[in-house]
């Protein structure tokens, strides 16, 4: 058999350490995100920005699949999202009305936040590859309430457990 995945493959993880790996790409973006300045046309850490938050996002859905799967499993991919259509149907709620909560006062939806930028990560990782993503674009204020309430999320999640365990 060849080394390409199933696109529905699942995995099993662990909870905590996915929750860490997700705060590693988080604040390394937050380090990158203090080196540019749109306003100033300081750009040259957008795209390690971009990609390590979009990929904090990433782990922390994963996080939430593997808390709340018996058998500890998460489906792979990098597409938003269709992870956050595979996260349980609560979870779906309470992230969508932090992000929608947060964004009030521009009317953001995170069903259109997630169709336009669903493959983020890849379209970002690479971008030198192919010619056609000279356009690309993020909106890096929406980009950052989504990992911030997925972070908050696995954060609630995370004391949860501990409580459980004490």
């Amino acid at each position: 058999m060849s080394g390409a995945r199933n696109k529905h493959e699942m995995r099993i993880g662990d909870f905590r350490r996915a929750v860490h790996e997700g705060d590693v790409f988080y604040e390394t973006a937050c380090m990158c995100e203090n080196s540019f300045n749109p306003s100033e046309g300081k750009f040259e850490f957008l795209l390690p920005y971009t990609v390590n938050l979009s990929f904090a996002c990433e782990v922390y859905m994963k996080a939430i699949m593997i808390h709340f799967s018996k058998e500890k499993a998460f489906s792979t991919g990098h597409r938003l999202e269709e992870l956050f259509g595979k996260l349980n149907v609560e979870a779906q709620k309470i992230v969508r009305e932090m992000f929608e909560q947060e964004l009030k006062p521009w009317n953001k939806k995170l069903e259109k936040f997630l169709e336009e930028h669903d493959n983020i990560f890849m379209d970002f990782r690479y971008t030198f590859q192919d010619t056609d993503k000279e356009g690309l674009s993020v909106h890096v204020t929406d980009l950052g309430t989504f990992a911030n309430c997925l972070k908050d999320y696995c954060h609630d999640l995370e004391g949860e457990v501990k409580n459980e365990q004490a």
